[in-house]
């Protein structure tokens, strides 16, 4: 725990190659250890961000990969997490194939379709892209007009029927 304490302090120092040496220190002595795993995942991500250099993306890559391993027996939802973080993984390497096959296996309830329809633009595909984004736009006006209206239905309940009424001529207009 003290070196992922020196590890995360050296990455928010912006001490790059003392982070770097911690984590792979960390990863030597305790590679199946999910929380040095972890933290060194996040340690990477956070040098490549830093420093655009993409040894540490490869190297978070890797540690995401490692994470999913240790972790084979996690809820759904944080398996699909994994997964969507990988997509963005390779999406900052601008390997937009991958990230878009990623996207895809963590697209179980549509909220990767925007993430998917970037990979298909960065990669000329752009019929595809705005069919996919103007299903996303669908989605997102329908599910306003449900918010509101069952906003009004509460305001209708608490007699705020004035609240009620500028509601729905908003959503009318």
């Amino acid at each position: 725990e003290a070196l992922i304490v020196e590890m995360e302090k050296a990455v928010d120092d912006r001490e790059e190659e003392k982070a770097s040496s911690l984590c792979e220190k960390i990863l030597r002595n305790y590679p199946n250890n999910n929380r040095a795993v972890d933290a060194c995942t996040s340690a990477y991500y956070k040098l490549y961000v830093h420093t655009s250099n993409k040894i540490y993306m490869t190297k978070c890559i890797d540690q995401t990969k490692r994470l999913m391993t240790l972790n084979q027996g996690e809820p759904e939802r944080d398996r699909l997490a994994r997964i969507h973080f990988l997509a963005n993984q390779y999406e900052l390497l601008g390997e937009w194939d991958t990230a878009k096959e990623y996207y895809e296996q963590s697209n179980v309830d549509g909220s990767s379709d925007q993430d998917i329809a970037r990979c298909l633009l960065a990669q000329s595909q752009h019929q595809e892209a705005i069919d996919k984004l103007s299903y996303v736009l669908v989605e997102s006006i329908f599910r306003q007009y449900q918010a509101i209206t069952s906003l009004v239905d509460g305001w209708i309940a608490m007699d705020e029927n004035e609240k009620a009424c500028e509601a729905l001529e908003w959503i009318y207009g």
